[in-house]
């Protein structure tokens, strides 16, 4: 019985280049970020793994005809990652955390859950969640904040439901409970990255409220704020 064509799966990667025709496979030219890197890929490869390319290329649209696609919002290192991932069914984190930067890393992955989004693909996005958590859990405590860009643009690029967004809020509540009170540097830094959106800092809030109210604090007031 045959597979309903959603449910097929597609072929390995080295497939797709053997042919007959001498000009190889049709290819497709995709251009990503302000600087338009470019990306030559296998037409086929792409439609057969991802609705939106399939749509974009087959679809009767422009792209289709030209077989050229612009993607100048996007970065171009979360379009390598989700790519890799995509085509081999996995991808490294490394080469996202390789960045160094803490504000670099987490912007990476907030642009590579947008795209993974935009493309329709939750097994990506399920993928960079896990990864991005396991990044900022392995990370010290003074450097485990979401920086304040990374929030913004996350919040700014999703809609609700999202589970990142429901991740950095528990990252940041998990931070906020073990600090210490009379660390004032990192409690300011802690505040500019809540206050770095609006609905941010309102799930933050609300996530704050409802485990206060199932566990009451019990520690004694620090000295410096005892009175």
């Amino acid at each position: 019985m045959e597979l309903p064509e959603e449910k097929k799966k597609p072929k390995l990667i080295g497939e797709y280049f053997k042919t007959d025709n001498l000009a190889g496979p049709p290819m497709v030219r995709i251009y990503v970020g302000s600087q338009r890197r470019l990306w030559v890929l296998p037409e086929e490869a792409l439609c057969d793994r991802v609705k939106f390319f399939k749509s974009t290329f087959q679809g009767g649209f422009r792209e289709g005809n030209e077989k050229v696609l612009e993607l100048p919002e996007d970065d171009p290192v979360a379009f390598g990652y989700s790519l890799n991932h995509i085509l081999q069914g996995w991808a490294r984190a490394d080469d996202i955390n390789k960045l160094g930067d803490p504000e670099a890393v987490s912007m990476a992955w907030c642009r590579t859950w947008v795209l993974a989004d935009k493309l329709g693909c939750p097994n990506l996005s399920r993928h960079v969640k896990t990864n991005y958590f396991d990044h900022l859990s392995n990370l010290s405590l003074g450097k485990k904040m979401i920086p304040p860009a990374a929030a913004q643009y996350l919040y700014e690029n999703t809609s609700e439901p999202c589970e990142l967004r429901e991740t950095l809020v528990r990252v940041a509540v998990d931070t906020y409970e073990a600090f210490d009170c009379c660390c004032e540097d990192r409690m300011r830094q802690w505040s500019e990255s809540a206050a770095s959106h609006p609905k941010y800092l309102s799930d933050i809030m609300a996530l704050l409220k409802s485990r206060l109210l199932k566990n009451p604090p019990t520690k004694d007031v620090c000295e410096k704020h005892r009175k």
